[in-house]
């Protein structure tokens, strides 16, 4: 498990690939803790954390830590079910443009 300053990005990434290596395709959201919204805004620069809620919707809601889901009954929870086995065929900060 991450630990660094960086942890949060780490683990929101992890649920974004986790989704995409079960379902062959990206979320359209992630429901996550305010803090961690929070923590992405400080890690990521104005720019990168442009790019991201581009891309994903960002909704925030007590008592879910990160959960990444689709337009219909996809999800995966990176509190529950932590890395993907699999990896995806394209990682999270690449589609992000992260790298």
């Amino acid at each position: 498990m991450p630990n660094g300053d960086d942890k949060n990005l780490v683990r929101f990434c992890a649920a974004l690939n986790g989704f995409r290596s079960r379902y062959k395709k990206w979320p359209s959201r992630v429901v996550l803790e305010p803090g961690y919204i929070a923590d992405l805004r400080h890690i990521l620069s104005k720019a990168d954390f442009a790019k991201v809620s581009a891309v994903v919707q960002l909704v925030p809601k007590k008592g879910v830590h990160i959960r990444a889901e689709g337009d219909g009954s996809e999800s995966y929870d990176y509190s529950l079910e932590g890395f993907a086995k699999e990896e995806p065929d394209i990682d999270a900060y690449k589609w992000f443009g992260l790298e």
